[in-house]
């Protein structure tokens, strides 16, 4: 058998390459994942800062259906 075929060389020559290609296997994907997070979560929020769900907006909203006289029944009671 030929040795070229044993001859395998590696481009990590050092023990401090090693460490820094360890280090950065661990740290880049964390900062990736971060970054998309603060991406995501970044967008303007719809109705941010409203008072949208204060109790006095959403007694405005129900006044309409509410004026308009609505009876609730049971229906499974004979008529």
């Amino acid at each position: 058998m030929s040795d070229d075929h044993n001859e395998h060389e590696s481009p990590i020559k050092t023990p401090n390459q090693l460490i820094a290609v360890v280090i950065a296997a661990f740290v880049i994907p964390i900062v990736i994942i971060v970054l998309l997070v603060q991406y995501v979560n970044g967008a303007p929020k719809i109705g941010a800062g409203s008072n949208s769900q204060s109790a006095e907006a959403i007694a405005a909203r129900l006044k309409p259906v509410a004026d308009h006289g609505y009876i609730l029944a049971d229906e499974s009671t004979p008529k």
